[in-house]
């Protein structure tokens, strides 16, 4: 299935199994974050071939899974590249049928997101200090 850098798909019906993609969108791609409800941080074994780090946590009853990192041996997803999700079970327990999933590549780390809204909020907290202090 050809996605693009905002995409979403389903577990197979039988619990494992590989997904087929290709990246159509045009762009490299350096990381890419996955989110599901159904299944906690836990219960979840993540590794990739493409990216250097694979973290997954739950927060919210929202279990996201956020691969990252690039460099000579983890090259990411390049436009045009193929690549595949593969679903597997753990003590015979399987991925339940019907979970779906979001993803979204080359979303920016959690850590960088909470540092760019920390300044965000320092430039309005700064302005509204200076029209107070015209008044």
């Amino acid at each position: 299935m050809q996605v693009g850098t905002h995409f979403s798909f389903g577990v197979p019906s039988q619990g494992f199994g590989t997904l087929f993609f290709t990246n159509a969108s045009g762009v490299n791609w350096t990381s890419l974050l996955l989110r599901e409800v159904g299944v906690a941080a836990n219960l979840v074994n993540c590794t990739s071939t493409a990216f250097t780090s694979c973290t997954v946590s739950t927060i919210g009853g929202v279990t996201t899974l956020f691969l990252s990192g690039v460099n000579k041996n983890f090259i990411g997803i390049p436009a045009g590249q193929n690549f595949s999700i593969v679903f597997g079970c753990v003590d015979g327990t399987c991925w339940p049928g019907g979970l779906d999933f979001t993803a979204v590549a080359n979303a920016p780390e959690p850590a960088t997101m909470a540092f760019m809204l920390t300044g965000l909020a320092g430039i309005v907290a700064r302005r509204r200090w200076q029209k107070r202090s015209r008044a």
